[in-house]
């Protein structure tokens, strides 16, 4: 099945084949099943997952032409290459991060996918828009992410999965801080995006992956963080009894207010 439409990695209006993100063969298979809610019906809810809708296929949309899903095969074999990796990783860790060194590995493959799937992500603009993005995947050697663009990792072990496109991002800690990120976690991974200045200590920032060739195999001493979503907004890693904490805190700290303001 087709769709005409712009390619969100060449840009050109073509026939669109339907591009699974993550790659089919990282557990996107065809015949899964999610459940699906809308971020506004979440907020409607109060932050419950009631209204949920079931998709069947596999998670994606029609976002590439023919030629540009062809040339990312090629990644996503190397992206299922570290999908396994990191499942044998995660089985019987409980710990909130994972230090080891990572073997057999080309790095720059890895890279590009992931920087394909924030394409598909955020549609046919922001290649448009990133022109340096765009040849970054479509070269094979040569290119690098422009200096712009930060793409940071983890280890994921929700059962939630969230896709944000281009948001931004407040911080109101001193000095107030404003971010641009896009991010999206499907188990076992989870990546964000940051576009301008960027320095965010959770997680693992593996955008200087680009240094290496694409036919350099090599093994690189690594460290990532294990951590949650439970949440839909972006740069919430919160477990779920964080979450719980913070509510009934909240929860308290109205009740406070309340009563002060009712002793006026």
């Amino acid at each position: 099945m087709r769709r005409t439409g712009k390619c969100c990695l060449c840009g050109k209006v073509k026939d669109l084949s339907f591009e699974h993100v993550p790659p089919r063969n990282s557990y996107n298979y065809r015949d899964s099943v999610f459940e699906r809610i809308d971020f506004m019906d979440w907020i409607k809810e109060k932050g419950t997952w009631k209204k949920r809708q079931k998709i069947r296929g596999g998670l994606g949309a029609f976002t590439l032409c023919i030629r540009c899903n062809s040339l990312g095969a090629r990644y996503a074999r190397e992206y299922k290459e570290w999908v396994n990796k990191a499942i044998n990783i995660l089985k019987g860790n409980n710990n909130r991060e994972w230090l080891g060194i990572l073997t057999d590995i080309y790095p720059v493959r890895f890279l590009k996918e992931v920087a394909l799937m924030f394409c598909s992500l955020n549609g046919p603009q922001f290649a448009d828009k990133n022109p340096n993005v765009r040849d970054f995947i479509m070269s094979k050697d040569g290119s690098q992410l422009p200096p712009e663009i930060t793409i940071y990792m983890y280890l994921n072990t929700s059962k939630f999965i969230t896709r944000t496109g281009i948001t931004a991002l407040i911080q109101f800690e001193k000095p107030s801080k404003v971010y641009v990120v896009s991010e999206y976690n499907f188990p076992p991974f989870g990546f964000a995006m940051y576009i301008g200045n960027a320095k965010y200590d959770k997680l693992t920032d593996i955008t200087w992956f680009d240094e290496y060739g694409y036919d350099e195999k090599v093994e690189v001493p690594f460290q990532l963080p294990i951590l949650e979503r439970n949440v839909p907004f972006p740069a919430d890693y919160r477990t779920s009894l964080e979450i719980e904490y913070d509510r009934i805190k909240n929860q308290v700290e109205e009740f406070k207010n309340n009563k002060y303001i009712n002793k006026l």
